[in-house]
């Protein structure tokens, strides 16, 4: 195995995740026309998107460069910042689910049902709060 290379052993559900974060992370924080080195980083970006889908497509297991890792991180972050901001409600486990699986974590689908349950849960307001003394 390339040592230089993320392989990511997640089911496709989860890569799709990470493949939705990157692309907003790109169209938010790195617009055609931005600066040079944005640019850079726009393309290196696409790039990993680029091969995680064809990596799915194929069937095959999908990696990326080690030294794309902090950018995988901190686009999936400001994902789910976004996505709390749109929802009204924080996606932590989610988020922390997907940050693991791109460093190469294995989960399941079963992994994030249960993350996006536990984050719903969080949501609700505890209906014991609201009982009125009689």
């Amino acid at each position: 195995m390339n040592s230089k290379a993320i392989h990511l052993e997640s089911d496709p559900q989860l890569l799709e995740g990470i493949v939705t974060a990157l692309q907003f992370y790109v169209e938010s924080q790195f617009p055609p026309g931005s600066t040079d080195c944005g640019q850079v980083a726009r393309e290196e970006l696409l790039n990993v998107v680029d091969a995680l889908r064809a990596s799915q497509a194929a069937g095959t297991p999908a990696s990326y460069s080690r030294r794309m890792r902090a950018m995988v991180k901190e686009g999936i972050r400001l994902y789910y910042a976004f996505r709390a901001e749109q929802d009204g409600f924080e996606h932590r486990e989610e988020c922390a689910l997907l940050q693991n699986a791109s460093r190469g974590g294995a989960f399941t689908e079963e992994d994030l049902r249960t993350a996006r349950a536990h984050d719903q849960a969080a949501h609700q307001p505890d209906p014991s709060a609201h009982r009125q003394a009689p």
